[in-house]
């Protein structure tokens, strides 16, 4: 008896472009297989592999994690490559109630971030932490269109092809993996996994199109991605054969919002180890930005005592996002309590919030400060970035205080040490400084590197005045008398007036 093939006959529409069609010979029958990732796509009843799918997810991510800083600190792409793991082991250990547990931990990150695998995998995609996003962000400093060179386009497309395979792989296919390797699991378990897999439509929906407004011509890098800036790339990928042929577009993306946590963030701060850390959480709008783990002054719009110095802060962080214009470094000095870093951060969080400034603050506190040659020379390195660099510390002015010598030589540097894309805004109490135009044997003191000085008091008078302004602001009415009686001997400041009001709202 001679042996036979026999073909199978697919009908049109049941082969996805994107599924590997593999040939098996068993015996004498060849079959056409149509294998999706975790899926048998014809009406066979064939023996499921998803452990040889999740082998090569898990290379794919293991190489992904080693070339970007944000998938190698995201607790969904960690938890996905021990997921992928533990169902390629499987087939070996036969061990579900591992599969289950790990699962269980990318449940868990998806939820916390409230976003899709597909959503969060490509968001991750956009913020760009990698060597190439960073000289496509560079890159702009030309003032033309960006024109990506060849072999950043061909490589940033490689890693896009593999993001895609990673965001292919649904909430569904995760569950079905799953259920593939126990028979024990709660279907109800699967169908809450699967619904996570559906975008809540939230941000406006975005035009393609959009996709050309990213051609800027620009010296400096704008302010970080909105949600809607990120839905745009992402409908623009999803509108794609392939992610990889959008690395064009992508570049120009970096080039304009800049990448890695200075593309998502406007409040970061700096470690000599980890370089920026974000501060603030990702725009929750189009005009708002979470600041509530950075205190209600970022929060709160500048008080009417202080309008005049809030205004001279918000020209010069103007001049100095628009890279056009002499900005100058700014200190404010008064009394304690006169609310010197809280006008600060008032007027910078304002501008974040409304738009009005692509700047990124750089918060640095006294132990960071010991890191300041390394923070100069990583701002260097991010030339179209306009940085304002916040001391959270109030300086002492006189000779020989801490870090006096660092600051002043580093100010006074000429260029060769204070990057020229940086200024620096600073607070010093009035009895501890030098007076501004002071100089000590004939050289400039640390005073004298600020080209701007603002002088700022507290008193009885103003403390009043702010409880005036922050309780019109909460629709409240507050006698003088009853501030000035709940100040008492206390010195007055903007914090307590502010506590006085969070104090009478809470008893209402």
């Amino acid at each position: 008896m001679s042996a036979t093939t026999t073909h199978r006959t697919i009908p049109p529409g049941r082969i996805n472009a994107r599924c590997d069609v593999t040939r098996v010979r068993v015996a004498s029958h060849r079959i056409v297989r149509v294998r999706g990732i975790g899926f048998q796509l014809d009406d066979m009843d064939p023996i499921s592999r998803p452990e040889k799918d999740a082998e090569k997810l898990a290379r794919q991510t293991a190489t992904l994690l080693t070339l970007y800083e944000t998938l190698s600190s995201d607790d969904a792409a960690q938890a996905f490559l021990a997921f992928a793991r533990e169902v390629k082991l499987n087939a070996e250990s036969k061990d579900g109630v591992k599969v289950v547990s790990a699962y269980t931990a990318v449940f868990r990150a998806l939820a916390v971030s409230g976003r899709p695998w597909r959503t969060h995998v490509c968001d991750l995609a956009l913020c760009g932490a990698n060597a190439t996003a960073r000289e496509a962000a560079e890159s702009g400093a030309t003032g033309k269109s960006v024109r990506p060179k060849s072999a950043m386009a061909l490589a940033l497309a490689s890693d896009l092809r593999v993001y895609e395979s990673l965001a292919n792989v649904s909430e569904t296919t995760m569950s079905a993996w799953v259920r593939a390797c126990t028979k024990d699991l709660s279907g109800d378990f699967c169908s809450a996994a699967a619904a996570l897999g559906v975008d809540s439509g939230s941000v406006e929906d975005a035009n393609v199109g959009d996709v050309a407004a990213l051609n800027v011509s620009s010296d400096v890098i704008h302010a970080p991605a909105t949600k809607r800036d990120r839905k745009i790339m992402r409908d623009a990928f999803d509108a794609s054969s392939s992610w990889g042929e959008r690395a064009d577009d992508l570049m120009r993306f970096y080039a304009k919002h800049g990448a890695g946590i200075l593309g998502s963030h406007s409040v970061v701060s700096f470690d000599a180890q980890a370089a920026w850390v974000a501060r603030t959480m990702d725009k929750e709008d189009e005009s708002m930005y979470s600041f509530s783990d950075l205190g209600a002054a970022w929060s709160t719009p500048t008080l009417r005592s202080t309008e005049r110095a809030a205004e001279i802060i918000r020209r010069n962080t103007e001049r100095h996002g628009s890279g056009v214009g002499n900005a100058q470094h700014i200190l404010l000095h008064g009394n304690e309590g006169s609310g010197k870093r809280w006008l600060f951060r008032s007027v910078l969080g304002s501008m974040i919030r409304a738009g009005e400034t692509n700047v990124r603050v750089v918060l640095l506190s006294r132990g960071e400060l010991r890191n300041l040659t390394q923070l100069c020379d990583r701002m260097k390195n991010e030339p179209r970035v306009r940085f304002v660099v916040l001391l959270e510390l109030p300086l002492a002015l006189a000779p020989h205080a801490e870090f006096y010598n660092t600051l002043t030589s580093a100010l006074d540097g000429g260029g060769t040490i204070w990057p020229d894309n940086a200024v620096m805004y600073a607070t010093a109490p009035c009895d501890s400084c030098l007076k501004p135009d002071s100089h000590e044997g004939g050289s400039r003191g640390l005073a004298d590197m600020f080209g701007t000085k603002i002088d700022l008091h507290s008193s009885p008078e103003r403390f009043v005045a702010d409880v005036r302004d922050l309780a019109q602001r909460q629709g409240i009415n507050i006698d003088d008398s009853t501030a000035l009686q709940f100040l008492g001997e206390s010195k007055p400041s903007v914090t307590l007036a502010q506590s006085f009001i969070d104090g009478v709202v809470a008893t209402q």
